[in-house]
């Protein structure tokens, strides 16, 4: 790197005397995609108080807050689990991108699985590790799914916390878990729009991929034959017409034992979600979504009605630059 380079503004990133010391002094834990990511957050808080002309709190829909901080942790013990998993969704920019409540909710969720994992399944060790639109656990532990947990009626931490986010926060928080030699890998992921929820899962299909032929139509079942639930995408602008291809979509989900999640685009209207509900019910085992105002509720087969990218709203900045504790991978 030329001195130049090394001397421009993009590649500086501005502390105080304290915290500064500390970044140079740890380079394992304060990488440079971290660093970026946090300028990246302070550009834009700061981009946005000159164009309101007031001190600005950032918006979790705001579409150019997509990228965490790419960080780790390690955890073997669980005495000090909980306030370094805190420390992590604080440090990677969980609170700032994705907002207060679902950067909350996530984080309970990796704690609990932690826990779970150390507690119960013979786990010598998990691991967090930060990507740019997710956060994936993984453990050496025996088989474990968390998503399971919402079904048991005795489940207590883990389960409320699987609850909660089925609840409140199924349309904004996506959860994939696999198995393998390696023993359990767990993703939590925010999802701000459909084309999130496409590049954190293959799991989906075009609703409209039963009428390209049996050909076609085995193909797409093909690629989603490991997934325990396949989101199926209705087109942009779904009217009352798409209800035969979005029935028999489900319909062919389902006989490959298979969960149907139907992803409605934001600009739906009630009419249409109202219809889609009222078919959902002929699925018997399956119920349909509860809509209310603010929020929906999900059970076996789900209608997720995704964040409308062009509304703006704000979340309170969490915690200060003093509250903020430093720790190594």
């Amino acid at each position: 790197m030329s001195d130049e380079v090394r001397r421009s503004p993009e590649n500086g990133i501005w502390c105080c005397t304290h915290h500064g010391k500390l970044i140079d002094a740890d380079d394992a834990t304060y990488t440079v995609g971290a660093l970026r990511a946090w300028k990246a957050l302070a550009i834009r808080r700061a981009q946005l108080s000159q164009m309101l002309a007031r001190p600005a709190l950032l918006s979790h829909d705001d579409p150019d807050l997509n990228a965490l901080a790419p960080m780790g942790l390690e955890v073997r013990k669980l005495a000090s689990s909980r306030a370094r998993i805190r420390e992590l969704f604080i440090e990677s920019g969980a609170f700032l991108s994705w907002g207060d409540n679902v950067a909350t909710a996530a984080r309970d969720l990796a704690i609990e699985i932690v826990s779970n994992a150390l507690r119960h399944g013979q786990a010598t060790a998990a691991t967090i590790t930060v990507e740019a639109r997710r956060f994936v656990v993984q453990d050496d532990g025996v088989e474990f799914d968390c998503r399971a947990l919402s079904e048991r009626a005795d489940g207590h931490g883990g389960a409320a916390a699987v609850r909660e986010i089925e609840q409140r926060f199924s349309g904004r928080l996506l959860i994939n878990h696999r198995h393998g030699p390696a023993g359990n890998r767990t993703t939590i992921a925010a999802v701000k729009s459909r084309v999130d929820l496409m590049m954190l899962t293959h799991c989906f299909i075009d609703a409209e991929f039963v009428s390209w032929g049996n050909e076609a139509i085995d193909s797409e079942l093909t690629r989603v034959a490991d997934c325990d639930s396949v989101f199926i995408m209705p087109p942009e602008g779904v009217t009352y017409s798409d209800r035969g291809d979005i029935l028999r979509a489900c319909a062919a989900v389902a006989a490959c034992g298979k969960r149907p999640v139907i992803v409605m685009p934001t600009d739906t209207s009630d009419g249409v979600a109202r219809m889609i509900k009222g078919f959902m019910k002929s699925f018997g085992d399956y119920d349909a979504l509860e809509v209310s105002d603010d929020e929906s509720r999900y059970h076996r087969s789900e209608i997720v009605n995704l964040l409308d990218l062009r509304r703006i709203e704000t979340d309170r900045l969490r915690g200060t630059d003093d509250e903020i504790s430093y720790r190594r991978f």
